[in-house]
């Protein structure tokens, strides 16, 4: 249920900007961050359960985005939802994670 705690406390934010709701959000999100206590993978995946750790990262992701659009911390929200993002998507070369576990990767040619 936190996910719909969280959820709401954005919804009411920005309709109404109470402080209180921004509080939570901002603690919310400084958990989430690198150095906020949150658990990460060796490839700087945000790992919040064994199923599904990129559906989270990728939920929690997006929620510090609208933090960020919502004048919260903007730098650092987005810097975080970027590198999650980057990650999701096989930009960061050194980790991949292929459904079994992470693997290091290494640059090569692409020729046969």
């Amino acid at each position: 249920m936190v996910g719909a705690t969280v959820d709401s406390n954005i919804l009411t934010f920005f309709l109404i900007f109470r402080n209180k709701y921004r509080f939570q959000l901002t603690d919310f999100c400084d958990y989430m961050v690198p150095g906020g206590g949150a658990q990460y993978t060796p490839g700087r995946l945000l790992y919040l359960d064994e199923w599904g750790p990129i559906r989270h990262a990728a939920n929690v992701g997006y929620i510090c985005l609208l933090a960020a659009k919502l004048g919260i911390r903007s730098r650092a929200y987005r810097r975080f939802a970027h590198g999650q993002l980057s990650y999701m998507l096989g930009t960061d070369v050194l980790h991949v994670f292929d459904g079994r576990g992470y693997r290091k990767v290494y640059l090569t040619s692409m020729k046969s």
